[in-house]
């Protein structure tokens, strides 16, 4: 959301338009505001003496998308871009953030994963970790899958594949090392399939 001005840096006036508004001599002047601001009416009519980015923030802000839009605004530098569909916010935010995985069809299910996670030697070991989804429209099993993990890595047991089941939302079990692991940072690529979405998230195992 677009943000405001630090409202010290100057003095927000408000009226009702009435005659002799913001220090003019008529009615129909009632709109002019001190050098550097610019006027901007309210939804009741009122009107304010802004900043010019907070003019912009407050069209912004009180702007309502039409229905099947949402606005978007870029995730690094908060600047409002428009209203697109939901989908389309999610194929602009991925293109510019590699950590974002739009799913084929918009709001079927979110992935819910830690960042990080610490084993502690010596293998073999294992850190308990909880595989969640937040489910919106997928009510199937989804496969939970290690893709091609760094060399002595699985889930508990050796195996690099689980499952949440149908209806659930959760399965418990860990990431585990064997004997061979030295210490480090390790990426570990998870994978989340399951009504024909698929996502990918990034686990950093610390191994000391």
């Amino acid at each position: 959301m677009a943000e405001f001005d630090n409202q010290d840096i100057y003095n927000k006036h408000q009226s009702s338009c009435e005659e002799g508004d913001c220090g003019c001599n008529s009615k129909d002047d009632c709109g002019c505001c001190p050098p550097g601001l610019v006027a901007v009416k309210d939804c009741d009519g009122n009107i304010s003496c802004l900043t010019p980015n907070d003019a912009a923030c407050f069209k912004v802000n009180s702007h309502i998308p039409v229905e099947g839009y949402v606005k978007l605004y870029d995730p690094i530098s908060g600047e409002y871009l428009g209203d697109v569909t939901s989908q389309e916010a999610l194929n602009y935010i991925s293109a510019i953030d590699p950590n974002v995985n739009p799913p084929a069809t918009a709001g079927v299910f979110n992935p819910i994963t830690i960042d990080s996670i610490d084993i502690a030697l010596p293998g073999p070991a294992n850190t308990a970790v909880e595989f969640a989804v937040d489910r919106i429209s997928c009510e199937e099993a989804i496969a939970i899958t290690l893709l091609n993990p760094p060399a002595g890595f699985s889930f508990l047991g050796g195996g690099t594949s689980i499952n949440i089941a149908a209806g659930s939302s959760e399965i418990d079990n860990a990431i585990e090392i064997d004997g061979a692991v030295l210490a480090g940072a390790y990426n570990v690529t998870v994978q989340y399939t399951g009504c024909g979405n698929s996502y990918t998230k990034v686990i950093t195992v610390n191994v000391s």
